[in-house]
């Protein structure tokens, strides 16, 4: 009887430092909220996305880096052609970072060129798009006729796997989130994501297939390849047809007090 009633002293001690602990979290969470910057982190979806839009092109820089270093190592043709898809990829997402930032500075006060330039940024996108689709046709058709495919080390493969998935993942659940967001440069932010973790799906298939896989390789990395060309090339035409309609009613509202 007496261990039963140390052992639900215990349990009601342990059970109020819990209930003690979670109001500190909840006014720390508030405090944070409160703040000019975290505050904006926590309310705005958008400066979410942009934050972790910065976040992505500086892991960019670190993984063309490493691209860049495993192609000199293993005297990869393949790892050559990522990290210059790569380079071109970090550059299309820094382009977008900037250009959205300066159209906020510009047209902070004037709501609709403030929108007709944010469209104008998401035309941009899609037509880098249809540029990415070019490199990576390269990249597809190298690999395809080509068939040098290195075999890089067993952790290489497996720990590039887990981070494709996860980012994969995240980039399916953050596009279904962008488009009921309706803001035109998160949207590009996060299409461009999406057509990243594709890309890395079929780089992890190649490694795959050169460290785990048999001969059937080549023609699983034409078929694989196609269709994430296929995809970018998709999500590019519904970004310009959309910019175009957006960027004419923008247009429209911006100039209706002129005419009257």
């Amino acid at each position: 009887m007496r261990e039963e009633a140390d052992k639900r002293e215990e349990s009601c001690r342990s059970g109020g430092r819990k209930d003690r602990m979670l109001p500190a979290f909840g006014r720390f969470r508030e405090q944070l909220k409160e703040s000019r910057f975290a505050g904006k982190f926590f309310r705005d979806y958008g400066a979410r996305t942009v934050f972790f839009a910065c976040f992505s092109a500086a892991f960019n820089v670190a993984y063309v880096c490493f691209n860049a270093v495993t192609a000199a190592v293993y005297r990869s043709v393949w790892y050559s052609c990522m990290t210059a898809y790569y380079f071109l990829l970090g550059f299309i997402r820094i382009g977008i970072l900037l250009s959205g930032h300066l159209a906020v500075r510009r047209h902070e006060e004037d709501g609709a060129a403030l929108r007709r330039a944010k469209w104008n940024i998401h035309l941009g996108c899609g037509i880098a798009l249809f540029v990415l689709e070019a490199a990576l046709s390269v990249v597809v058709a190298h690999s395809a006729f080509a068939n040098d495919a290195t075999r890089t080390g067993t952790v290489i493969a497996i720990a590039s796997a887990a981070y494709t998935f996860y980012k994969l993942a995240v980039a399916v659940v953050n596009l279904v989130r962008a488009k009921r967001f309706r803001d035109p440069v998160v949207q590009s932010l996060r299409g461009l994501n999406f057509t990243d973790a594709l890309v890395s799906l079929l780089s992890l298939q190649v490694t795959m297939l050169a460290v785990f896989g048999s001969g059937a390789s080549v023609g699983a990395n034409t078929l694989t390849g196609a269709a994430v060309c296929l995809v970018t090339v998709f999500l590019g035409v519904v970004m310009i047809a959309r910019a175009v309609k957006h960027r004419k009613e923008a247009f429209h509202e911006q100039t209706r007090p002129e005419e009257l």
